[in-house]
């Protein structure tokens, strides 16, 4: 066979091998908060929501270091309540973060958010955006991530609920599979969701909003997302999440419910036209202990790039 040609036929195998490539969602089980990581087809990831600054919140340490994670290429903050910021803090003292998706929205009866935030702008090389709804993120050319709802313009409350309804919320589409990725906005937003776009919300995939609370998940919203599978955030807590109520709606619609706080880190794979993985994994169990670091260099990224380095050389010689 002529060289040329076969070099040409590996080429295009090449090409289909790197097109082929799966999306890849880590619902993480950092207890009663939220925090999911997503490894995109063209190998770049997203890390949305850090989960609590508690026992806990080891598990999203564990996770990533397990997994090898020194830079996450998109870190994006629903909404500033501690049980999906305050792990963030973790993140940008331990990896370098390229760019930061936030929302104007200021917690007026907090203050670690702001503190979080500051170390987001003290990270070397990241670009921080506060996106609108409409805007559609450039993460992959063959992934479409469109943003439903957001909070671009400067606004504070103390009121939960209000902050809870101006979370960020996007649709991830990867061919011929959607996944809605909801924060934890509660029936208002719902509603206007509803409203805006339709037939449009249908997802295959649905990251429960609000950890499954009586307040969201209603039937009219999940009659238009229609989901196969709804992946509840959820952990020990005073709140009763998650309600019956919101369970039996889910289920009422024909989506198979999983939850971390029974099966711990959940995952989900696609190759963009069906299922290709297990639904479940033991990655990580809820109060897994990681031994706290014993250097910590912050928010450096020559540094933290240049132990990367070392660690690929170590790793190269086995």
């Amino acid at each position: 066979m002529n060289k040329i040609l076969i070099l040409t036929i590996v080429f295009a195998l090449s090409i289909t091998s790197i097109q082929a490539r799966d999306l890849k969602v880590y619902f993480i089980d950092v207890g009663q908060g939220d925090a999911e990581y997503i490894e995109l087809p063209n190998g770049k990831n997203v890390l949305i929501d850090g989960g609590p600054s508690s026992a806990v919140t080891s598990n999203l340490a564990n996770f990533l270091t397990n997994h090898s994670i020194t830079t996450i290429d998109y870190v994006v903050l629903t909404h500033p309540h501690d049980d999906h910021y305050k792990g963030l803090n973790y993140v940008f003292d331990n990896c370098q973060v390229n760019n930061f998706y936030d929302t104007k929205m200021n917690n007026s009866g907090a203050t670690g958010d702001e503190t979080m935030r500051t170390k987001a702008t003290s990270e070397p090389g990241c670009s921080i955006s506060y996106p609108s709804a409409g805007d559609t993120l450039s993460w992959d050319t063959n992934v479409t991530v469109k943003v439903l709802n957001a909070c671009p313009n400067t606004t504070s409350s103390s009121n939960g609920e209000t902050i809870n309804n101006n979370s960020i919320v996007l649709k991830v589409t990867y061919n011929q599979v959607s996944i809605l990725f909801t924060g934890d906005i509660q029936s208002t937003t719902e509603s206007s969701l509803v409203t805006t776009y339709g037939d449009t919300l249908q997802a295959n995939i649905l990251k429960v909003p609000h950890h499954g609370s009586q307040y969201s998940s209603t039937t009219d919203f999940l009659n238009k997302v229609k989901p196969k599978k709804a992946y509840i955030e959820v952990g020990t807590n005073s709140y009763g999440h998650p309600t019956t109520e919101a369970i039996t709606r889910l289920q009422n619609t024909g989506a198979t419910v999983y939850r971390t706080d029974q099966s711990g880190t959940l995952t989900y794979s696609t190759d963009g036209s069906t299922d290709i993985t297990p639904d479940t994994t033991k990655d990580i169990k809820a109060g897994d202990y990681v031994k706290p670091a014993t250097i910590h260099f912050g928010s450096t990224a020559p540094i933290k790039k240049k132990i990367q380095e070392l660690k690929d050389y170590k790793d190269a010689l086995k």
